[in-house]
């Protein structure tokens, strides 16, 4: 079951999912699993606010996207691949591109590839392209349909070098992003989320990998609640524009 719990901000969307936790946790002590699913700047708060409604509370979690992520792989197993840390990411993108350039596969970015920082810059590039899920084969189509011949020669390096990367990274490593997508892909083998009461509050935004991750999440668990920032007038022309389901 799937509920929506839709209002502006400061209208009670919160704490109704604290309300409603509190009695599950009543009924049924040590039986649910309830997951909240937050900001992860909110998690440490909501458990304190958790605590301070129930005078102490059990089989509760309050997790970020990526902490969420990473306690299902460990649940399965999936959680041992070792983590490359930003750094890590540098050196790796680093060594990638020195080899395309040394080959003499690259369009775009040929002076750029030598240059001290750039790979820090493709970094974050290449991370933003996997948060939006767009991956080589999007590259290349988006490629072909361009006039700019600068244009597409940088598509065509970005779509060489996001294929590389992730085959460096292909079970051997793991960063945010693919510790998100790993976790969609393995959700169904969790041995907690079948029966868990999970409670999504306090996002205004999702972007396509967790938008994935929700909608796995939605057939798995037993029931999701989820909290939307929005005017209860649904004719209003902003909701329908703008924030609207």
């Amino acid at each position: 079951m799937i509920e929506l719990i839709i209002g502006r901000a400061g209208t009670g969307k919160t704490f109704a999912c604290l309300q409603r936790a509190k009695e599950l946790l009543e009924r049924e002590p040590l039986k649910t699993e309830i997951i909240f699913l937050l900001p992860a700047y909110q998690t440490y708060r909501a458990e304190l606010e958790l605590a301070a409604l129930t005078g102490g509370a059990f089989n509760t979690r309050m997790n970020s996207f990526n902490r969420f992520a990473r306690q299902i792989l460990d649940e399965i197993g999936g959680g041992l691949t070792p983590r490359i840390s930003e750094i890590g990411r540098r050196l790796l993108l680093r060594k990638i591109l020195l080899r395309r350039d040394k080959a003499g596969d690259l369009k775009y970015f040929v002076r750029a590839a030598k240059q001290y920082g750039f790979a820090e810059l493709l970094a974050d590039e290449l991370k933003e392209l996997r948060t939006y899920s767009i991956d080589a084969y999007k590259l290349n189509q988006a490629a072909d349909n361009v006039a700019d011949d600068e244009l597409r020669d940088k598509l065509h390096d970005l779509e060489l070098l996001t294929d590389d990367f992730k085959a460096a990274m292909a079970d051997k490593l793991t960063d945010d992003e693919n510790l998100l997508e790993r976790a969609t892909d393995f959700m169904e083998q969790s041995p907690t989320i079948g029966d868990a009461e999970i409670f999504i509050d306090g996002f205004i935004f999702f972007d396509p990998q967790q938008r994935n991750f929700l909608r796995k999440l939605f057939t798995c668990a037993r029931n999701v609640h989820i909290t939307l920032p929005m005017d209860t007038n649904l004719n209003s022309r902003q909701n329908t524009s703008e924030l609207g389901l």
